[in-house]
């Protein structure tokens, strides 16, 4: 099968064959994936945002992934497979919690202890044609790529389904299985942003955490209403 993440258009894995199927390639995806890895230097900073109770907010030591008994499922990880979701910059992960107005939130800064590689989705779905020695592999493939892309970056609404994060959920084992340190995608939720899901909390400490109170969000439609 030349189109390595067919399976991963809604119907296969979500409802016929989620742990084994024929369509998906490992080596196919696997070679893939290092033209989308990116690395990230010792020091490197990321925000991570949680709700809290009050303004007294959350210690240092509160603000990494939950334990596994605790974790939910999410656009990168099973439910009890904890992983460390982290944004590029603390706009954006207020965005991604969607807290609401007189919310109290806890910010946390992050430093990265090591340097360290990611798949970048950003740059998966937009991998030169120039680089595969067969373009025709590469025009039926790309396609799914961006989709894979797109599946990741998109807003979850409250009454989705678990199930809908099981595509993403896929692909991030598998990157995981190759020995990456994470994944990063755009924000759904803050133009211009980006997310890191990191595999495994170590690898970053929580430096720094200020408790703010939201004052205001700024609802825009699509349609706008008239």
């Amino acid at each position: 099968m030349n189109c390595c993440i067919e399976c991963f258009r809604d119907s296969e894995i979500r409802k016929i064959n989620r742990f084994h199927n024929n369509l998906f390639n490992p080596e196919i995806m696997a070679s893939f994936l290092t033209y989308a890895v990116k690395n990230y230097e010792a020091e490197m900073v990321c925000y991570r945002a949680r709700q809290c109770a009050d303004k007294d907010g959350l210690s240092v030591d509160k603000m990494g992934a939950p334990p596994s008994d605790k974790s939910i499922a999410g656009r990168i990880n099973p439910e009890g497979i904890s992983v460390l979701y982290l944004s590029s910059n603390a706009e954006t992960a207020l965005s991604e919690i969607r807290a609401s107005t007189y919310d109290y939130v806890s910010v946390g800064t992050f430093k990265a202890k090591k340097a360290f590689k990611v798949v970048s989705l950003l740059e998966l779905a937009s991998v030169s044609p120039f680089i595969y020695g067969d373009l025709w592999r590469y025009a039926i493939n790309h396609s799914c790529l961006r989709d894979l892309s797109d599946t990741v970056s998109k807003p979850m609404r409250r009454n989705d389904s678990p199930l809908d994060y099981l595509p993403t959920q896929f692909v991030a084992e598998f990157i995981k299985s190759e020995r990456y340190d994470g994944v990063e995608y755009k924000s759904a939720m803050n133009p211009g942003g980006t997310n890191i899901a990191v595999f495994d909390e170590r690898l970053f400490e929580c430096v720094d955490v200020q408790t703010v109170e939201v004052s205001n969000i700024q609802f825009q439609t699509e349609p706008p209403i008239k």
